[in-house]
């Protein structure tokens, strides 16, 4: 009786044990890290194992959530005031370095100065990723310019003016502007001054107060570009020898010289191996109305990506024969394709190139909408001359399934030139992509 009661005492000691609190400070930090701020912040009160250790938190998102929830009554006015006091207090407290850092500004006037003082703490202090989103125009503040830790920039909404000495921010390797106002000049001096700089992008919409109308590249070791603009704006590169991806999304907002101006634009992308393009109906009905040339300057493509709501049949014809070392084909349809100026037996005078022949192995089409019968004859034109595809997914909208079974069992019984290729049908869920 007596051993059972010691057992029972020490199972009992055991189970109320707060095994958490002894775990060492970096697994304690790291859970803090994975719950919102506000709450690991009130974690301090458990007991003084976690007076401090909220104070060492790498990662910190600096947001109205601090000082109330998403869904309570907000005065600008009032949050505003709160927030600096809180962000204040947390930055004072601070016992490590801030690694990484997202500031969502509610911007007025009166508090710039405390944004501004915000923002070059954390640049003085070993600041490696900073995010910052203004609801108005925001000047970065120039002295952070100097800041030689930091690794990755995202400016939402800022205004960008360099100082005249600038010479690039040495250890930056990703920049990312969204709806940022700046100059040509600066953008140039900027991209071509950050000497490690591997990826870009850039996001412009017709409501930004910028003077970029022209974005001229010079980066010797940038691998990703991503260009989103509903502006004119005229892409060339002066020397990017180790670009890979390109993601780009032309301007919604045309005129007759954009289509030339984006074909120019593919004339200079013969290195590149991963290209998305998004297409909206404006510029694609533009596309169409064009002459295309057979073929383009042989591509070193391996990756094709093509988002598009009309019909762009001719285009991808000439897209397709200048990639001469194509592997992944990817298409997605956002609404329904208009075949107005193409023949319903197209694709079926179409001579296979050698990349579609030697080098395909996978293609993935995406179709919210029903499609013409120019798209079939595309499908049945990659599985016809495809020999090395090894799997083709069809995915549609569930809505279509009925509308379109004739043309699943007819693809379904298709002789493929490929043995091995596999043809697989999905369902989706409508949606706007």
């Amino acid at each position: 009786m007596r051993a059972k009661s010691k057992l029972s005492r020490k199972i009992q000691t055991r189970k109320g044990d707060d095994r958490i609190s002894y775990l060492s400070d970096d697994i304690l930090i790291m859970i803090l890290t994975r719950i919102p701020l506000r709450e690991a912040v009130r974690t301090s009160v458990l007991s003084k194992r976690w007076t401090y250790l909220w104070r060492s938190i790498p990662y910190l998102e600096l947001s109205t959530n601090l000082i109330r929830e998403p869904d309570e009554a907000c005065n600008y006015w009032d949050d505003m005031e709160k927030w600096v006091y809180t962000v204040h207090h947390i930055l004072d407290s601070r016992l490590a370095p801030v690694l990484s850092c997202k500031i969502h500004y509610q911007y007025i006037v009166k508090f710039r100065d405390y944004l501004e003082e915000f923002v070059l703490f954390l640049c003085g202090n070993g600041i490696q990723d900073l995010y910052l989103r203004s609801m108005v125009y925001y000047k970065f503040p120039t002295d952070a310019y100097s800041c030689q830790s930091l690794k990755k920039l995202t400016l939402f909404r800022c205004k960008v003016v360099l100082p005249p000495l600038f010479e690039g921010i040495s250890c930056l390797t990703a920049l990312t502007f969204i709806h940022v106002s700046i100059t040509d000049d600066d953008l140039e001096r900027f991209i071509s001054s950050c000497r490690l700089l591997e990826s870009f992008c850039l996001d412009d919409d017709w409501v930004t107060k910028s003077e970029l109308r022209n974005l001229r590249i010079n980066a010797l070791i940038l691998l990703s570009l991503e260009i989103q603009s509903s502006m004119p704006t005229n892409i060339s590169f002066i020397h990017v020898p180790r670009l890979k991806n390109i993601y780009y999304r032309p301007n919604l907002f045309f005129d007759d010289n954009d289509a030339n101006v984006f074909l120019e634009l593919l004339m200079n992308l013969g290195h590149v191996e991963s290209l998305t393009l998004e297409l909206k109906s404006y510029f694609t009905e533009q596309l169409c109305r064009m002459k295309m040339p057979k073929s383009l300057p042989a591509f070193k493509l391996k990756k094709l990506t093509l988002k598009v709501d009309f019909d762009v049949a001719n285009f991808l014809s000439c897209l397709i024969r200048s990639c001469r070392n194509l592997q992944e084909l990817n298409i997605i349809i956002t609404k329904g394709i208009i075949q107005e100026n193409v023949e319903e037996n197209f694709w079926e005078r179409q001579g296979p190139s050698e990349g579609l022949m030697y080098h395909l192995t996978t293609v993935w089409i995406n179709m919210d909408y029903r499609i013409s019968c120019y798209g079939i004859g595309f499908m049945e034109f990659l599985l016809k001359n495809a020999y090395s595809l090894k799997r083709m997914s069809i995915n549609y909208c569930k809505s279509l399934k009925k509308q379109l079974e004739a043309e699943i069992s007819e693809l379904s019984l298709l002789q493929r030139a490929s043995p091995h290729a596999v043809l697989e049908f999905k369902t989706i869920v409508r949606r706007d992509l």
